[in-house]
């Protein structure tokens, strides 16, 4: 098995809006790849009419958002997850669908950008509708507290959002944990040899270690240390001890 190096380039987004994104994902892949960039694109129309499953009464159920997103993108590991702040409902933005899923254990250490052409307007009026008591306090620091905790990478304005983001995604280094993400996905039914990590995640199928990592960052750790482990013994060799020091 010989990890292909060329994919290092290769990035895939979850978009959430509540608004169909096709025609901009289009622009977006073309644009990252002039940039030799190749982007794949997933979109979650998270609050459209068009996906009933998860509204109720015609407001978004955050439970019903969490079901279904596990039922289509359950087994998917995405570099970066872009979200619209405004999704059409008064009492759901985009900063809580990502808090839902950080709850559910989706994407924890997935970085996010918020973008919206309202978003200064609507943290405005958040800040007076507290300040005049229109909001209780435990609400208002609920949406503090989201916002602080939610990794975002930016909030942005909406036109600005495409342009940012091909930054953030070409700017990213090549790391251990996003390696070791597309070997596990690219190889599902292999699994690690018995013996050769200390991990208990020895001996299962690549595409179990891959939810399971997902979801617990002190295994994934535990499992990156012993793989360094193991390539740095097999990349040394002992010192010759017959070595003469005074041929430097």
């Amino acid at each position: 098995m010989k990890l292909n190096l060329n994919n290092i380039m290769k990035k895939r987004i979850l978009m959430i809006d509540n608004e169909d994104q096709s025609e901009e994902i289009e622009a977006l892949i073309r644009t990252a790849k002039t940039s030799g960039l190749t982007l794949i694109c997933d979109q979650f129309n998270v609050g459209s009419a068009s996906e009933p499953s998860m509204l109720v009464a015609g407001k978004i159920d955050l439970e019903a958002v969490a079901l279904e997103y596990n039922k289509r993108f359950g087994n998917i590991h995405y570099d970066f997850f872009v979200c619209d702040w405004d999704l059409s409902d008064e009492s759901v933005y985009g900063i809580d669908v990502l808090t839902k899923l950080s709850e559910i254990g989706v994407g924890k250490t997935t970085p996010r950008l918020i973008y919206s052409g309202v978003l200064d307007s609507i943290i405005g009026t958040k800040l007076y509708d507290y300040q005049e008591g229109k909001v209780d306090k435990r609400h208002f620091l609920s949406f503090v507290h989201n916002l602080i905790n939610s990794d975002l990478r930016g909030c942005v304005d909406r036109g600005e959002r495409d342009r940012r983001l091909l930054a953030f995604l070409k700017s990213d280094e090549v790391t251990i944990k996003g390696m070791l993400y597309e070997t596990l996905q690219k190889y599902p039914h292999m699994k690690l040899r018995e013996g050769m990590v200390r991990s208990s995640l020895s001996g299962i199928p690549f595409s179990e270690v891959y939810h399971r990592i997902s979801n617990d960052d002190s295994l994934r750790n535990e499992l990156q240390r012993d793989i360094m482990e193991q390539i740095i013994a097999y990349l040394t060799q002992p010192i010759d001890n017959d070595f003469d020091n005074s041929s430097l």
